[in-house]
């Protein structure tokens, strides 16, 4: 599963925590992806092996005054 983002303001970006959760409600760190430092827009990738028949996900986005926003949370389904 190829998880692809796209943030706007990418020079005041620290870090992404990836989240997944199997049930939607209760969130674990999946991995963490530090930002680029590139001016304005960059774009952002992760591969995360789907085991399971349902995923889902969420990005804890976390600027460099440690302000955190979460993505809104999406479901992927395996084929």
């Amino acid at each position: 599963m190829l998880l692809q983002w796209v943030i706007g303001e990418n020079e005041t970006t620290d870090q992404f925590e990836i989240e997944k959760s199997n049930d939607g409600k209760i969130f674990t760190l999946a991995a963490l992806v530090f930002g680029t430092d590139k001016p304005d827009t960059d774009s952002y990738e992760y591969y995360d092996k789907m085991k399971e028949e349902k995923k889902s996900y969420r990005l804890k986005i976390i600027d460099k005054n440690k302000k955190i926003e979460y993505s809104d949370i999406i479901v992927i389904r395996s084929k």
